[in-house]
This record gives C-alpha cells, structure tokens and sequence, in this order.
C-alpha cells in the first residue's frame, strides 16, 4: 500500500510538472544582427557610389540596410526576418514569469517592473532598431524589434515592433502590427493556457 501511495505521489508531480512547464511564452534577444528577409542587399542591386548617395547623411548601417524591389524602391531598415533557437540569447529578456498578462483590446503586454526596467536599459539603435524573438516553450514563434518612434516609420509593413517609448509614456508595452489570435495562434493558445490573456 505504501508503495502503491508513492507511486501516484510521484505520478502525480510528474504530471503537475509538465504542465507547468507547458505554454512559457518569453522573449529574447538575438546573440546578433539576423538578416532580413524583406528586400535586396544594396550592394547586389547599387554600385558603391550610388549606395553613397542613397545615404547622403550617413545614419544607416548600410550592411544591415535593404532596398525594397517591389516598385517602391524604398530603404527597408527593419525588415521580418527568422530566428532559430541558437540565434538566441542564452537567457530570456522577459521570462514566462515576467508577463502578467496580455490585453487582445489594445495588444499589449502588462510586464513585471524588472522586466520594464531591462528593456528601458537596452542599449537601443534608434536607426536600426534592437531584434527580439517571442517563444513558446522555447521555440521561436514570432520576431520583431524593440524601437523607437523615429525607426517606426521605417519597419516593413510585415515588421512586428515595440516601441522604447511605450516604456515611459504608457502603463504597457503594445505590440504594434498583429492581431495575435489570427496572426500567432501558438502564442495565443499559449497565453490562454497559462491563464494570462485579458
């Protein structure tokens, strides 16, 4: 009887375990710059002198920088792009822990104070933006770039974004761009589960 009442003791924390595991939505930074998958490397499409021209003030970083071909012919600074799970940051800007919850009127994320505090710290390009990766359960779901309102206006139209002001003008961070339900069900299902969506 004594071994039986072990038995489902540990069946039983086994079970508690994995589900508590289950559903951690968290974002993380990229260990480094990861190409865009919008547009065309300059220098496949320019020569040296007109790529030059095309940055006359010299404030982009025209490595990272792509010209979309489209028609528009317009400078793409932060463009979608994807992530696996070594391109990450060994640990997590914003843990599981760190998100309160997530409000599907306005998109936005109620963060813990700490959490608030190191992305208020990055040290944030405001041409080009900082990449970050949203996970569940550590496989990378959804990219964007913490910015700021000046980058804003550059992002691709399929660019996901976050604004640094967002940080000091407003309670919570939005998440501009998606309707998360549609757009990353993953996350969504995952929030839900975890009994973090308002």
């Amino acid at each position: 009887m004594k071994r039986l009442i072990i038995i489902i003791l540990i069946f039983t924390s086994c079970i508690s375990n994995k589900k508590s595991s289950e559903g951690r939505v968290e974002f993380y930074l990229t260990r480094k710059r990861l190409e865009s998958s919008a547009g065309v490397r300059l220098a496949d499409f320019y020569s040296d002198g007109e790529i030059k021209r095309l940055d006359s003030t010299r404030i982009f970083n025209m490595e990272i920088v792509k010209i979309d071909t489209t028609g528009r012919g317009s400078l793409v600074v932060a463009g979608p792009f994807k992530a696996e799970e070594s391109d990450l940051q060994a640990i997590p800007i914003v843990s599981d822990e760190d998100i309160i919850s997530f409000n599907l009127k306005n998109n936005s994320f109620s963060l813990s104070k700490e959490a608030k505090q190191r992305i208020k710290e990055l040290n944030v390009d405001r041409i080009h933006g900082k990449q970050f990766v949203i996970t569940v359960d550590g496989t990378p779901k959804l990219t964007g770039y913490f910015c700021t309102i000046s980058l804003s206006s550059y992002a691709n139209n399929h660019t996901n974004y976050i604004l640094i002001e967002d940080f000091i003008l407003r309670p919570d961070p939005a998440l501009y761009e998606i309707e998360l339900s549609i757009d990353y069900p993953e996350i969504y299902k995952a929030l839900k589960l975890r009994g973090k969506l308002n």
